[in-house]
Parts: C-alpha cells; structure tokens; sequence
C-alpha cells in the first residue's frame, strides 16, 4: 500500500534542513576517521553484515524519503532483519543512508551509563591488529555528541510534523518507507 507523503510545514522542514547539516558534519568526521584508519577497515563493497533493518529518528527518515521518493529503486524485503535498501551487496541509498550507516566499521565511542566513561566497539573483522591503548577521543568516533544532536532536530521535527504523530524519542524502521514508495 502506498501512502502519501504528508505535507511538511515549514517548522519541519526548517529541522529537516538542520538534520541535513548535521549528517553532512557527521559525513565529514566520518570520512576524516575513514582515511585514518583505512589499513584496518576490511568493510567494503560486498561487507554487508551490518546493513539490518535500522530504526531511525522521524526527521531522518522523512529527509531520506524525500530524497529517494523519485528514484526508481530496487526494493529488497525478503529477509525481516535485513535492509530492503541492501540489493545485490550494494545499498541503493547509499547517497542519502542513515547516520548511522555512515559510521560503520568506524571504532564507536558512547558514554556508559553513569556517564563517567567512555565505552568501545567496533567490528570483529576491523582493527586485529590494535589493542585498545590504539583507541583515543580523537581516533574514536563518539556517536552520542551526533545522537545528541539529532535528537534536539528530532524533537522540532516532530512538534511540527504534519500526518502521523510521533513521541521524542520514537524511531522508525527503514523497512515501513516500502509504504511510501
């Protein structure tokens, strides 16, 4: 079923302009750590095992909709935990892709719960070579600053979203953009 994209107010456009500026930064410090840690990042085309079914902030996902509805795309929504956007390896939104998307492979920085101490991940497959001493702040991409923000923009967004209503603090899986497409 095919619903119409709702109308965007000007307030909600305003946020989904800031939410753009934002991911172009995030894109920027993500690249940055990509060429720094390019000899141990085996992610690339045909790595995919990160590409899940995502839930996203409102505001990311009516930008991303409206940036793809045009497109002619492929639509992959054989396997439930898998990205409908993942087709052949390849994301056909690779352009316009979440936030999240665009830190893959990266080592991720958050704040544990007291917020007294940085916590580490990244993938298995990247960084066998370095032990965590390698890890800093300025090495690290710290993904609860970008949260953060988008978290602020999201909640303008939805103040100010026209169509269905949604909380501060709701995602929404890529998975339900089929229904606008």
């Amino acid at each position: 079923m095919r619903e119409n994209n709702p109308s965007v107010k000007p307030a909600a456009s305003k946020a989904i302009a800031e939410y753009r500026k934002v991911r172009a930064s995030l894109q920027h410090k993500c690249t940055r750590l990509h060429n720094l840690h390019h000899a141990h990042l085996q992610c690339g085309k045909g790595c995919d095992a990160c590409c899940i079914n995502f839930r996203v902030f409102p505001v990311e996902f009516f930008s991303i909709l409206s940036a793809i509805q045009s497109n002619k795309l492929n639509i992959n929504d054989t396997q439930p935990e898998q990205c409908i956007f993942l087709v052949n390896h390849s994301c056909q939104i690779y352009e316009h892709r979440p936030s999240i998307c665009r830190s893959h492979g990266l080592p991720i920085l958050n704040m544990d719960e007291s917020g007294e101490q940085w916590e580490l991940s990244y993938c298995p497959l990247n960084f066998k070579a370095a032990d965590e001493t390698y890890f800093t702040l300025d090495n690290g991409f710290q993904q609860d600053y970008y949260n953060s923000k988008l978290f602020l923009i999201n909640r303008e967004f939805v103040k100010h979203h026209e169509g269905e209503t949604f909380s501060d603090t709701e995602l929404i899986e890529l998975r339900r953009m089929k229904d606008y497409l």
